[in-house]
């Protein structure tokens, strides 16, 4: 999988690394398509509040019908599309279309407190006040970056700075190991954007989402 992805990345200048599920992901699935014993492609669907699909192709397989014929092994569902491709979107009648950007953390563009206000359990840190749970986020560690993600604030404290607080405690600890710190929003998510860029994030690449409607 890792070769075919390395191939995609060359030809179609991919700065993202996709998530590929982890321990537990139970009802992910994975989808492969082989040419004798050589790996073509494959369709990864991540199991979310809507089921996120992305397919790879390599590209000496292209432009074959392979991608389609994979998508539809899929049971029937609501899916969410992600890629670059808006034709082979649209013969899937996904129509509606918008970028989820991918944002690399700067240190030189943030200062950052050196209050820690957070717990840490596993890769999730927490931010509670009186015993309780406000905000919480996680983390997925590889070799050389630490991607951030499911960034929550509870609904009656939103939009009165826990997030900041929470996100502003994490990366103090997050960037003493010296990895590449990263995390996605879509643009739909202004506040979300606004408050990544504010400590310190920057796009470095983005990626299509396609919805059906």
């Amino acid at each position: 999988i890792h070769k075919l992805l390395d191939a995609c990345y060359e030809k179609d200048n991919i700065k993202y690394t996709p998530y590929l599920g982890e321990e537990g992901c139970n009802n992910d699935i994975f989808i492969m398509a082989y040419d004798k014993r050589t790996l073509t492609s494959f369709l990864y669907c991540f199991d979310n509040d809507i089921s996120e699909v992305s397919v790879y192709v390599h590209p000496d397989y292209r432009r074959q019908g392979i991608a389609t014929r994979l998508f539809k092994k899929l049971p029937e569902n609501e899916y969410i599309l992600s890629g670059k491709n808006t034709d082979f979107a649209k013969s899937l009648g996904f129509t509606d279309k918008y970028h989820e950007f991918l944002m690399e953390y700067d240190p030189s563009e943030s200062t950052l407190s050196d209050c820690t206000c957070h717990t840490k359990s596993d890769n999730i840190f927490l931010y509670s006040e009186n015993n309780t749970e406000i905000a919480n986020c996680s983390i997925f560690e590889e070799e050389h970056t630490i991607n951030i993600y499911d960034i929550y604030v509870e609904p009656d404290y939103r939009n009165r700075g826990y997030g900041r607080k929470l996100l502003t405690s994490v990366l103090k600890e997050l960037t003493a190991t010296g990895k590449r710190i990263i995390l996605q929003v879509s643009e739909l998510n202004t506040p979300a954007y606004r408050l990544y860029v504010s400590l310190g994030f920057k796009v470095v690449d983005s990626v299509l989402f396609f919805r059906r409607i």
